[in-house]
């Protein structure tokens, strides 16, 4: 994706400060809190218990010395490694529980670990002993997705639905896709990928365009669609009507409204308080930064840590943008229409809404509703 005028501004005067020496009493300074010892948390100690009906684990820590939060990781019979399923950002000074969702019948492990902060980085502790527990699924299986574990999921809260390519290995087949929760009004959640999975224009020819009409949607609702969800799924997913507004900085125009089953958020969703989105889209919100899998990364979406590859001290440049686990991020396309028709706007790699808007490729952040009736 070509940025916004804001990165070819930063990109120039970072080099001429560069140039002057201005920054070597910073490294100095890096080089002292690297020196500082870090205190690692304790390994913490996990219980597991599944719900009734067998679609979802309840994983408690019990209180950790030294935590800041905790990240919980998962695996599934058939897997064949651990991925993180959930972030917990509460210390450790009392129990903790956290309820893993939207799982079917199998053998599931489970291990967490803790995290503390020094000198405002994060320092993370050994794992848990792994403990795994066996869902079944209760009543006649009919093959269907059960929604029902989704019932009581929240703002925040982390569910799995779909499957798509994200580890670049398709011998392995299709991984699991995680999707955060915006809201849930007792019918229908409202998700958002917590990844970005794959890198697509938001259209094939750089010309005026709306969103009913751009490749991207088509590529959503079709190839995306097919290639992430089953039968049963689809059955779950609600195609929902969706109002285009104007660009509310340069009045473009958004085009009419559309109904779709898959979707990208739009430039208002990304403001909206009420999905723990900042107000403000000039704010570099962590709740609005997204990394890469690597097969995006693959299919061309570079992350942030790429960009400073090659600066003295990279690292430190690109980690306080990290998400909230720590990864590097990336850009991901909104709906919304940009300051003229043959761009849109995006999420940038800080955190901000971008409402002047990009063209080229970016990520892509699949939205959906999965009815709950």
């Amino acid at each position: 994706m070509r940025f916004a005028k804001e990165r070819k501004f930063l990109a120039i005067v970072l080099t001429i400060v560069l140039s002057l020496g201005i920054f070597a009493g910073v490294f100095v300074c890096r080089e002292t809190v690297k020196a500082e010892a870090a205190t690692k948390p304790a390994k913490p100690v996990i219980s597991l218990e599944a719900a009734k009906d067998g679609t979802a684990v309840k994983v408690t820590i019990e209180a950790t010395t030294g935590a800041k939060g905790y990240g919980i990781y998962m695996k599934a019979e058939s897997d064949k490694k651990y991925k993180k399923v959930k972030t917990v950002k509460k210390d450790g000074t009392a129990v903790r529980s956290v309820t893993v969702s939207g799982l079917s019948a199998g053998k599931y492990s489970f291990k967490v670990k803790a995290y503390s902060k020094s000198s405002g980085k994060t320092v993370w502790g050994s794992y848990s002993k792994v403990k795994s527990i066996t869902l079944k699924t209760t009543g006649t299986d009919t093959g269907s997705t059960d929604a029902s574990g989704f019932s009581k999921a929240k703002t925040g809260d982390i569910i799995v639905f779909g499957s798509y390519e994200q580890d670049n290995n398709t011998k392995n087949g299709k991984e699991p896709i995680e999707w955060i929760v915006l809201s849930n009004d007792g019918k229908a959640l409202f998700v958002v990928s917590k990844y970005c999975l794959d890198c697509q224009p938001y259209n094939s020819e750089e010309i005026n365009i709306t969103w009913e009409e751009c490749t991207l949607r088509k590529w959503l609702n079709d190839d995306f669609y097919n290639a992430a969800f089953s039968a049963s799924d689809k059955k779950l997913i609600k195609a929902t009507k969706l109002k285009n507004y104007d660009n509310p900085e340069y009045g473009t125009k958004g085009g009419n409204d559309t109904k779709d089953n898959v979707f990208l958020l739009s430039f208002e969703d990304m403001i909206n308080t009420a999905y723990s989105f900042s107000r403000d889209d000039s704010e570099q919100d962590i709740n609005r930064r997204r990394t890469a899998t690597a097969y995006a990364k693959a299919q061309g979406l570079y992350t942030i840590d790429m960009y400073y590859e090659g600066w003295p001290d990279a690292d430190d440049y690109w980690k306080p943008y990290a998400t909230a686990d720590g990864e590097p991020t990336t850009v991901w396309w909104l709906r919304s229409p940009g300051y003229d028709g043959s761009c849109a706007c995006y999420v940038t790699d800080y955190g901000c809404a971008a409402a002047e808007g990009g063209c080229g490729t970016g990520g892509v952040c699949p939205a959906l509703y999965i009815t709950l009736e």
